[in-house]
């Protein structure tokens, strides 16, 4: 395994939003699902884990697969199309199972409230920030004429 994540570092530049960004919010997940004292959200946790593994296991097979050549089975022809939902719909559900995660325990603790209110002024600058970004893209796709 540590060969493959060596070589996986080497050659994918992707390798931090891909691979280490989901690694890290399987380990928070569990952390969350260890605290959490409802029942739902620790099930809702481990269908994100799930998903977080998914899009993990995809990546490294894409990450494997020589460019231009035929896959070996039919069933590895959806392995990107896996991958794409998988990410973002894990990356999605992590943000939304932290606020509510945050939401519940902030109710019996203040530092909680603390971070609350510090997911939720991260997360408005990462709209604006979107929205910039976004909006820049339509400028430069404008052209010059």
């Amino acid at each position: 395994m540590k060969l493959i994540i060596i070589n996986l570092m080497l050659h994918d530049s992707n390798i931090l939003s891909c691979f280490f960004l989901p690694i890290t919010f399987i380990i928070l997940l569990a952390i969350m699902m260890y605290i959490h004292k409802r029942q739902l959200f620790k099930y809702i946790y481990f269908g994100n884990i799930l998903c977080l593994i998914t899009a993990v296991v995809c990546y490294v097979f894409i990450d494997k697969h020589p460019v231009g050549q035929p896959y070996s089975a039919s069933w590895m022809e959806a392995i990107p199309f896996v991958w794409l939902f998988t990410i973002f719909g894990g990356y999605f559900w992590f943000i939304a199972s932290t606020i509510a995660f945050l939401v519940e325990v902030s109710r019996r603790n203040m530092l909680a409230k603390v971070l609350l209110g510090f997911v939720i002024l991260c997360f408005a600058l990462l709209t604006l920030w979107s929205l910039f970004m976004f909006f820049g893209g339509i400028w430069v796709l404008r052209g010059t004429h």
